[in-house]
């Protein structure tokens, strides 16, 4: 299956820069014939494109290695520094790939991610997250290691690099194509040849944008391509597939099972007792290797109260899927990210695992499917999200034009037309509020994350959940990071409670609001207990749109998101504006009709 994958991912290569010589090619002979080439202009734009790309390719790794310190609150280690199970199994692969991880980061935030970076093989860099360490055991974050490890011995960032640079160069001549030729319109004298080269800038122009939108999305797909074949990597390292799928749904879907007996004897334990009973864990482990982390400091967070040993239903894993194999949305929003859905992630791993004699880690992949067709919310979710924001400047007009069809002899009518269309398109904001922001109460029932990410009944609907249609939810849990891990500008965060972890969207309609809260606020809700209020959502990774976060401790509301509120009033104001103008206008409309 790998030599597959690489000869996929060969295939895209071959065919962006087939495409983009062959389009290169008619320009030269095109330009040759009508006598633009020899200026060398067209080709300064796109040389220049070609040199940004090298240079950032060049110096990207070493800003990255100064900035990210301070941006995310990463600290730098050395490979030996790691314990002993991740450092043998880097050494390992370090000797049988020939590469190098220069550097290996750790930033302090537990929400779970992890990625490389680097010019070549030989100075790659290791970026994991503290989330990494805490909820994964041993086995699972060898195994996201080894994906990463895939990624370096596949050379993606030069395979990744040289593939963006096909639609940046693209649009860059478009944009050029298209400034040409409004300078040449306003300079141009000479009629006869005008049309010729006229057409020539036209048809680059939209070439040059048509190859831009195709390449960008097979860029994206390529990308896609190269982490299966960074998953596949890490299941043949490892020769345990199992091992990528479970540490998958903890990061993808946050999904993951505490043990509360454990996290009582370890609240209640001295000091040595608490690296006895977690001397097995990898969080303990690495906390004292690199010497970052004291448990007696944890500030409550029941990070140490994992029991990694313990497995995740299947059913639950399999309803979470679903959304990812039976949702529309899903395969819309896969065409324009960067990595592939996880539940496909999962069912292509439990397909290695079979190939390979072993168990698939999740056979019911596939097996538990919505109660019902979602095309229909799709198409109407499509609808509001895309098109209704747009139509307040289509519909007015429109009811005007259709109005002064209808009564001709009467020119006010077009505005009664008009201020009716406003209104009209305001019950439509409405029904949009309806759908993204349904009633919610502080009276909500709580729920745990596992249970809403496989709830499949009809009472709740939680699997019609979409970018837009948010269901209502409260959940109750401690804030254990930052939506972005690590970023001081993140104002997003990540609540844990017994069964998983949950993205909070806590952006304000106002932006700078966001940069106070995640300032001088969410440090210091880290490792409290909390319960949110707002609208569960569903994209590539499931999150929840806040529109309070209570606190216990507190005794009051810590965080108020008013964007549904502000919709409802934009809504109304447009409504009374429009139902303005319709009364203003209509009667004497209507006068001057009974008059004629």
């Amino acid at each position: 299956m790998p030599v597959s994958l690489y000869a996929r991912s060969l295939g895209i290569l071959t065919f962006l820069f087939g495409m983009f010589f062959v389009f290169g090619t008619a320009l030269i002979f095109t330009a040759q014939y009508l006598g633009l080439i020899p200026s060398g202009f067209w080709w300064l734009a796109g040389v220049l494109a070609l040199l940004l790309i090298i240079l950032q390719f060049l110096i990207s790794p070493i800003l990255m290695d100064i900035f990210l310190p301070w941006i995310y609150r990463l600290n730098w280690y050395d490979v030996e520094e790691l314990p002993a199970y991740l450092r043998d199994f880097i050494r390992e692969q370090e000797k049988q790939h020939k590469f190098n991880f220069k550097h290996v980061g750790i930033i302090e935030d537990n929400n779970p991610n992890a990625f490389t970076y680097g010019h070549f093989k030989k100075n790659a860099r290791l970026v994991l997250t503290r989330g990494i360490l805490t909820y994964l055991n041993e086995d699972e974050q060898i195994a996201v290691v080894g994906h990463e490890i895939g990624h370096v011995v596949h050379r993606d960032f030069v395979v990744m690099t040289i593939a963006a640079a096909v639609p940046l160069v693209a649009y860059t001549l478009a944009r050029g194509f298209t400034e040409s030729l409004r300078s040449f319109e306003a300079s141009s004298d000479d009629e006869g040849g005008a049309a010729a080269i006229a057409l020539f800038f036209i048809t680059a122009a939209i070439m040059s944008y048509l190859i831009y939108w195709i390449s960008h999305y097979l860029v994206l797909f390529l990308s896609r391509t190269r982490e299966y074949y960074a998953d596949e990597f890490s299941a043949k390292v490892t020769g345990a597939p199992g091992n990528l799928s479970s540490a998958l749904v903890k990061v993808a879907y946050g999904l993951f099972v505490e043990d509360s007996k454990k996290a009582n004897e370890i609240a209640t334990a001295s000091a040595p007792q608490k690296r006895q009973l977690t001397r097995r864990r990898s969080f303990d482990e690495v906390s004292s290797a690199l010497g970052i982390f004291d448990l007696n400091v944890a500030r409550g967070l029941s990070l140490s109260a994992m029991a990694v040993g313990k497995k995740v239903n299947e059913d639950t894993v399999a309803a979470a899927a679903s959304w990812d194999l039976y949702n529309p949305w899903a395969k819309f929003l896969e065409l324009q990210s960067t990595h592939p859905l996880p539940g496909k992630r999962l069912r292509r791993l439990d397909q290695i695992a079979i190939a390979n004699n072993l168990p698939p880690k999740y056979p019911d992949l596939g097996k538990i499917k919505p109660p019902e067709s979602l095309w229909d919310e799709f198409i109407i979710d499509l609808f509001l999200l895309y098109v209704l924001p747009y139509l307040i400047f289509i519909l007015p007009p429109l009811f005007g034009i259709i109005s002064v069809l209808l009564v001709p002899t009467m020119p006010q009518i077009f505005l009664s037309g008009l201020g009716l269309g406003l209104a009209f398109w305001a019950l439509l904001w409405f029904w949009r509020i309806h759908e993204k922001y349904p009633k919610v109460t502080l009276k909500q029932p709580v729920i745990r994350v596992a249970d809403v990410m496989s709830d499949m009944s009809k009472k709740n609907q939680y699997y019609e959940a979409s970018p837009i249609r948010g269901k209502p939810i409260a959940l109750e849990g401690k804030v254990v990071g930052r939506g972005i891990p690590g970023y001081w500008l993140s104002e997003d965060m990540v609540i844990q409670d017994d069964s998983g972890l949950m993205t909070l969207d806590v952006s304000h309609a106002i932006p700078f609001l966001d940069y106070i809260l995640a300032l001088f606020r969410v440090p210091k809700y880290m490792g409290e207990h909390v319960v949110v209020f707002g609208w569960y959502r569903r994209a590539i990774k499931p999150y929840v749109q806040v529109w309070k976060i209570y606190s216990p401790s507190r005794g009051k509301v810590i965080v108020h998101n008013r964007w549904a509120g502000l919709n409802k009033i934009f809504a109304f104001l447009v409504l009374l504006i429009g139902l303005a103008i319709f009364i203003l206008f209509f009667p004497p409309a209507l006068l001057g009709l009974a008059a004629a």
